[in-house]
């Protein structure tokens, strides 16, 4: 496991970072910190991240729903590969997935938030429902997940 700093600044492009907000990009700029920190420490750690189809980060309990911009999500993720790069062990590329610790018990949020990194949107049904976009809840892709039906 890495700590994130709580703040700084991204070395390749100079930006600053916080964790104490969501917005302006933060989410975003930890991973960047992270390849950041996983260059700089390649050779002890004898991996290189960009081999790896998603990169997630696992957030502590209550860190989404006090903190700014944050929206209490129990996971959030790029929609298909962020990294477009391609290694000797991985032509696919990288996709970026944030879950709350609080979710952490219950697999479905991360299987959700990998399938958009493939590219799936959410599972709706005709005529919509509350969730407007996710009303299908026996699908991984559906709902906002605890129910303890989907597969």
């Amino acid at each position: 496991p890495v700590e994130i700093p709580c703040s700084g600044k991204l070395v390749t492009s100079g930006k600053n970072f916080t964790s104490n907000s969501c917005l302006n990009d933060n989410l975003l700029k930890w991973q960047f910190w992270l390849d950041e920190w996983a260059d700089a420490n390649k050779r002890s750690l004898g991996i290189d991240p960009r081999d790896y189809h998603h990169q997630v980060i696992l957030l502590p309990k209550t860190f989404s729903g006090r903190t700014a911009g944050c929206n209490g999500f129990a996971g959030t993720a790029s929609v298909a590969q962020w990294f477009r790069e391609k290694t000797a062990v991985n032509n696919w590329g990288r996709g970026l997935v944030w879950w709350s610790g609080d979710a952490l018990d219950d697999i479905e949020f991360l299987i959700h938030e990998i399938a958009h990194n493939y590219g799936m949107a959410h599972a709706s049904i005709p005529g919509g429902c509350d969730l407007g976009d996710q009303c299908d809840n026996e699908c991984p892709m559906g709902a906002t997940g605890g129910q303890g039906i989907r597969c």
